[in-house]
């Protein structure tokens, strides 16, 4: 075991001697089909999350009190739900439930957006709702793409979904100014449209919960389960002996002392 771990760090010190950049990402299949679906993601929750903000003036009621339930919703469900949800259930199921009912609630905010005040307010509520749900993605996101990357290319993966992001941020206003010049819905739909895609997308990555992290890019196609094997008291007698031995070790001279004597 002990010449498995050298050997393991010799290689990393190996690769980590190699700089990696963003072609590196689109070189390798697993590392392609990755990045691909991941920069989906990043796209199109801080294209959505944005959009939703920004959209908040534009609902019926209070736009302060609006921006300060949606706020609250999303601070809890963030730090009381999120955070206990991907340590029991994973990241991908939990990712993908998050985009797909945020984005049923952007379109049925679509649909509803009428002129009655009843449906307004509808509106309203599914809009918040789906700015809620797209905040539960940001809680797992930078936790899971610093998982799905091997940890010689991980700063360059999550480089990149990070510029993904900013894209979206850059989109984001252009599609409510097309909301105004076409119909109130549109951009609630196009939002909703691109969550559902993003996912169904996110089943297809690998679930990282209780996983060994990669560290080179060869290992970045098999996830093995960290399993603790429990250490077995051992009977020989000698052993009681040893319990009792301290090792310390003082400017690089290791002493050994019996505290039982």
């Amino acid at each position: 075991e002990f010449n498995k771990t050298v050997e393991s760090s010799r290689k990393l010190e190996t690769n980590v001697e190699k700089s990696y950049t963003v072609l590196d990402l689109l070189r390798y299949p697993v590392l392609r089909k990755r990045s691909l679906i991941l920069g989906l993601i990043w796209f199109s929750i801080s294209f959505g999350y944005l959009g939703l903000v920004l959209s908040v003036s534009r609902l019926a009621g209070n736009k302060y009190l609006n921006f300060f339930i949606s706020g609250a919703l999303e601070f809890a469900m963030t730090w009381l739900v999120t955070f206990y949800v991907i340590g029991k259930f994973g990241r991908q199921k939990p990712m993908s439930f998050y985009a797909v009912a945020g984005g049923i609630s952007c379109i049925l905010a679509g649909v509803l957006s009428k002129d009655t005040d009843a449906l307004r307010k509808l509106t309203t509520a599914f809009a918040l709702c789906g700015r809620v749900c797209i905040g539960g993605i940001w809680s797992v996101i930078f936790i899971y793409t610093s998982e799905l990357y091997p940890t010689v290319i991980r700063n360059v993966g999550l480089g990149t979904g990070v510029f993904c992001a900013r894209v979206g941020n850059i989109v984001a206003p252009q599609i409510l100014l097309l909301g105004e010049k076409t119909q109130d819905y549109v951009p609630f739909i196009i939002f909703g449209s691109c969550m559902l895609l993003t996912g169904t997308f996110a089943l297809f990555l690998p679930e990282t919960l209780n996983m060994r992290l990669a560290e080179t890019i060869e290992e970045a196609g098999v996830f093995k389960k960290v399993t603790e094997e429990p250490t077995e008291p051992q009977e020989n007698g000698n052993d009681s002996q040893l319990s009792n031995v301290r090792v310390e070790a003082h400017d690089n001279v290791v002493s050994i002392s019996d505290e039982g004597q």
